[in-house]
């Protein structure tokens, strides 16, 4: 492992209840301001999602295949797709079995949130900065053998990583870099 680098393991942290009641989810990270968190979810049944107005999220699936409704829209996702809606938006979720969602939700205006799906590899950059994530969407094994699951997030404890810093895994894994942005609200 890269020097530095912090796995974010669900697996150690407590389940705790939506806001609505309807699931559960396991918080990994948030962001000192409160702007952003970084969260998953165990979808266990089928289900409407909390409303967050004010709030735009990613939902990265990286477990099981879900049938995703927003606004009336319904969309088929497996491992390793993602989707965005408002935390406002009626959004319901419809499972054939359980399946397991990463979830980030940013305040809109606040924060920009760029995701970009990386194709599986057996070498990934480590994250750059602390606002820049890396979100498993498969699990894997480390060259150094530590297992990390699906789910789980990588982040870096430094200002700036060194050219080349990479995490290498035993088989190739699927991964989402994530990069927040603040936004400048203030005007002239």
């Amino acid at each position: 492992m890269t020097a530095g680098l912090v796995i974010l393991d669900p697996r150690k942290r407590p389940r705790v209840p939506w806001a609505n009641g309807r699931g559960m989810t396991r918080e990994l990270i948030r962001d000192p301001d409160g702007k952003w968190r970084l969260s998953v979810a165990d979808l266990e049944q089928d289900a409407p999602f909390s409303a967050f107005p004010g709030v735009d999220r990613l939902f990265i699936l990286v477990a099981g295949r879900v049938r995703l409704t927003v606004g009336g829209r319904e969309t088929e996702l497996v491992a390793g797709d993602a989707a965005r809606f408002r935390g406002e938006d009626a959004v319901d979720v419809a499972l054939d079995r359980p399946a397991r969602a990463v979830n980030l939700m940013s305040a809109r205006g606040a924060i920009a949130v760029d995701s970009q799906r990386q194709p599986a590899a057996r070498q990934i950059a480590s994250p750059a900065t602390p606002e820049e994530i890396l979100v498993l969407a498969s699990p894997g094994r480390t060259a150094a053998g530590v297992w990390i699951p699906a789910g789980a997030a990588l982040i870096t404890e430094h200002r700036s990583r060194g050219d080349g810093d990479q995490v290498e895994f035993m088989d190739p894994v699927c991964v989402h870099r994530l990069r927040m942005r603040r936004l400048d609200l203030t005007t002239s």
